[in-house]
């Protein structure tokens, strides 16, 4: 099974959510809050996990940390609601 880092940006609920189904994470929130990137992409390298993060720059910085970076996944977040569409039903 793969083995997870979340970002200290990823939810809560998201956390305990993939917790509860017994996917190996490292919850960067709880364990290394304000650790510097460089230092998490080393500790995704060293325990060989996949870096989950809705930091899109970060995401994008990590082709340059290491010529062994860590593999890694851009989260983006959903929509709140259906997308704001007006709907004419007058017919005309």
């Amino acid at each position: 099974m793969k083995r997870l880092a979340l970002d200290e940006n990823v939810p809560r609920a998201s956390v305990r959510l993939l917790l509860a189904q017994g996917i190996d994470i490292l919850d960067i929130h709880s364990s290394h809050r304000g650790l510097p990137d460089e230092a998490i992409v080393t500790i995704c390298n060293k325990e060989q996990r996949i870096l989950a993060t809705f930091d899109r720059d970060f995401y994008l910085r990590l082709n340059h940390f290491t010529p062994t970076r860590p593999a890694k996944i851009l989260l983006e977040p959903l929509q709140a609601g259906p997308p704001n569409l007006k709907i004419d039903r007058s017919g005309r």
